[in-house]
């Protein structure tokens, strides 16, 4: 039976076969893709989901294939306001091109209208509009 030798092994090797860092960069012309999120969490509002939401979201900034545009409901309208840790790769995304929706009625429930830092408040019809128009549309 072969063992490896933990001093012999290289720890980065898959990073570094499988993520080469130095050529990501951000598309000059995002997908037709909307992405589509309610909470501020993927899977199940849980300490695992909400840390997967904002892995997700900082990572889409270094990745090469950004969608056309993300649009927030209900509560995860809060990821768009100066206090959430997604405000920086958020901002990030709408200079990279990325249209940032927020659904004007959460903002207006949820007495957000002054902290919002990026993105444009849209009413139902404009987010039906997003929807129709999106080749692919990813509820998260």
């Amino acid at each position: 039976m072969n063992t490896i030798d933990n001093n012999q092994f290289d720890h980065n090797y898959y990073e570094d076969a499988y993520y080469n860092k130095s050529a990501w960069q951000a598309s000059i012309k995002p997908l037709n893709t909307l992405y589509i999120f309610t909470g501020m969490y993927i899977g199940t509002n849980t300490e695992l989901g909400q840390k997967s939401f904002l892995d997700f979201i900082n990572t889409l900034v270094e990745t090469d294939q950004i969608p056309k545009a993300i649009a927030f409901w209900n509560e995860s309208v809060e990821a768009c306001i100066e206090t959430s840790q997604a405000i920086d790769s958020l901002i990030k995304l709408e200079k990279l091109g990325v249209k940032i929706i927020l659904c004007s009625s959460a903002v207006t429930k949820l007495n957000l209208q002054s902290c919002i830092r990026v993105g444009k408040l849209a009413n139902h019809f404009d987010l039906i509009h997003e929807i129709n128009s999106a080749q692919k549309v990813i509820n998260f």
